[in-house]
């Protein structure tokens, strides 16, 4: 399926600059200099090698869920073996993402001690960010059929309704999928400077806009506002 093909290779431009990102993150923070030596390479990989480890699962989850699990179990209502396999992905990447954050996060061992209370400081944080990888990728898979789902009932019967929701889910796709990159990037100046115009300002307009074409404009025109005034 075209779409299948498209959507693998965005999916793969994400894991690229994921990498990138986390390439040059851990390059800057360590300030690598190869006069440092042995001790200067080995803090370089316990900083690089997490991050790369968290690109990599999350791509490796979402392939695995997206052209495995979904098609073969959810969509055919396999449900049994459908949701083992989401549970055990979910154990994966908590696992992956709790050992990559005991690295990337070691003031938590200097903030609770060697000891009980560290670990399950870790295990909450990688196990919440896996959730959460599976919330978004849920929202994603929602969003998405119901895109297919509007697009397909618009070419059998284009009414305004069909019309109205196929560009709302259109839009919000779109603004999506732009805002992944910004999130990647979320440590950076980029999305200090753009990010709170783009999550909080743009779907504002968003909302104008859809409000004025097809509410505010049409009862306008329909005569339904009194004056200009009060439209």
């Amino acid at each position: 399926m075209k779409y299948s093909k498209i959507e693998f290779w965005i999916a793969t431009a994400f894991f690229v600059l994921m990498l990138y990102v986390s390439l040059q993150s851990g390059f800057s923070s360590v300030g690598y200099d190869p006069a440092h030596g042995e001790n200067g390479l080995q803090y370089l990989l316990y900083k690089i090698l997490p991050n790369l480890a968290l690109a990599v699962i999350t791509y490796a989850a979402f392939l695995f869920l997206n052209y495995y699990v979904l098609p073969k179990y959810w969509f055919l209502k396999k449900y049994t073996p459908a949701a083992a396999l989401t549970v055990l992905i979910l154990l994966i990447v908590g696992t992956v993402f709790t050992v990559a954050q005991s690295y990337l996060r070691d003031w938590i061992y200097r903030a609770y001690g060697n000891g009980y209370r560290a670990n399950m400081a870790l295990f909450s944080r990688g196990f919440s960010m896996a959730f959460g990888f599976l919330v978004i990728y849920g929202c994603y898979v929602l969003l998405r059929e119901g895109i297919i789902y509007q697009h397909k009932q618009y070419r059998l019967k284009k009414t305004l309704k069909q019309r109205i929701l196929r560009e709302v889910l259109l839009t919000l796709s779109t603004w999506l999928a732009v805002m992944l990159p910004l999130l990647i990037f979320h440590s950076t100046g980029l999305f200090r400077l753009l990010g709170p115009i783009y999550i909080f300002i743009l779907p504002f307009c968003f909302c104008l806009y859809f409000l004025n074409l097809y509410w505010l404009i049409p009862s306008y025109k329909n005569g339904k506002f009194s004056n200009v005034a009060v439209y």
